[in-house]
């Protein structure tokens, strides 16, 4: 069997756009408003790229497609329901997982997805209710995705209520829980923040606000122990000015091409292929990303790095093993994604003895995404 007819998860970034504004996302590398150079407003799908791309032979194999970005959010495409209900039709088995901030779309356009695209499951990203969701999910209107979740579910979705969990809303985790049941949502899911402390700027560039982890984080005791961020700097004993001004700075590398984020490989024990979430994903079988510049590679970690280009510290390691560029790993107008594929990922995987610095970082001995499938619980409110 190829590695393309053992894959049964694909991961796709349908658009690198988003309506929301989260201070550590990694759109927003210095917190504000200011966006990672490399994504722009041409990497949106359309439906025809879709069937291009993923001919509807190459993908009647695959169980579950999961939806979400690196960049961005899949309601900023406009043919997002469309291209599902192409991928429904392609497979019709396959399961559906979205991850979105639900803060885009009307009622109907939600009750359309229900009913049009087969077995559906949005995780409804809402960080705590109306006075703390905002603080994070920036941009965003917490009414609204009330009212889009309820939509959705009413029409025969499978409605998910995610919460990431700070300090300015860890209060909230048991009436969220209770309001996410009394709206007919099917599942509760709470997951720490795994990412950076971060002073929020607005687009002046001001410190608004602090979006710290919750104490009882797996993650923060990591911050802790440290003491250091994700880019190797001391910024927990910060104040406001402070660290604003260190962001600053690096927003000014990043313009300049010369900032190289410093994160430094947390584990670089041997890994095995079951403990490589590509190759042992939920579903059982392979697993790859395709993100919106239709860029294709064995995770989104791996493709971060790679669309980062010189500002990330892993893409030196990533190119010494690998003599494919990021223009030959990118599906154009006449590859198919099982074309790139069949090239081959080796160079991620035939040596697992020596794994990737990003592959260190971000999964380490454990495996399967160290800070986010460890750091979260799901409650079935069935």
């Amino acid at each position: 069997m190829s590695f393309w007819e053992g894959i049964s998860q694909l991961h796709l970034e349908f658009s690198a756009l988003c309506n929301a504004v989260c201070p550590s996302c990694r759109r927003y590398p210095v917190a504000g408003h200011e966006v990672l150079p490399s994504i722009n407003n041409t990497q949106v799908w359309t439906l025809a790229e879709v069937k291009e791309r993923f001919p509807a032979n190459d993908i009647k194999h695959i169980k579950q497609y999961l939806i979400n970005g690196n960049y961005g959010d899949f309601v900023t495409n406009h043919e997002s329901i469309d291209i599902l209900e192409y991928l429904h039709q392609s497979s019709p088995v396959a399961s559906i997982s979205i991850s979105t901030n639900g803060s885009a779309r009307n009622e109907a356009w939600w009750a359309d997805l229900a009913r049009r695209c087969g077995k559906v499951e949005v995780y409804f990203c809402i960080d705590g209710l109306e006075d703390t969701h905002t603080l994070y999910r920036r941009q965003t209107d917490w009414k609204t995705i009330i009212r889009n979740a309820q939509a959705f579910a009413k029409a025969g979705g499978e409605a998910v209520w995610t919460m990431t969990t700070f300090e300015h809303n860890e209060h909230q985790v048991e009436q969220c829980r209770q309001l996410s049941k009394d709206l007919g949502f099917t599942k509760f899911e709470v997951r720490y923040n795994s990412r950076e402390t971060a002073m929020a700027r607005d687009r002046s560039g001001e410190p608004t606000h602090w979006v710290k982890d919750t104490g009882l984080s797996p993650t923060n005791h990591l911050y802790k122990i440290r003491n250091k961020d994700q880019y190797n700097e001391y910024t927990s004993n910060l104040n406001d000015a402070e660290l604003n001004a260190l962001q600053q700075k690096r927003w000014v590398k990043i313009e300049a091409g010369t900032f190289k984020s410093k994160q430094a490989p947390l584990d670089t024990s041997p890994m095995s292929e079951k403990q490589c979430p590509s190759l042992n994903h939920r579903t059982g079988g392979h697993s790859i990303f395709v993100s919106a510049r239709w860029l294709v590679s064995p995770c989104c970690h791996i493709a971060g790095a790679q669309e980062m280009g010189d500002l990330s510290t892993f893409i030196d390691d990533i190119n010494s093993r690998s003599n494919s560029t990021v223009e030959s790993l990118t599906a154009g107008l006449t590859q198919t994604v099982k074309d790139i594929v069949d090239r081959g990922f080796g160079w991620a995987y035939d040596n697992f003895e020596k794994p990737a610095s990003v592959c260190s970082f971000t999964c380490g001995k454990r495996g399967a995404f160290a800070t986010s499938m460890n750091t979260k619980q799901i409650i079935d409110l069935k």
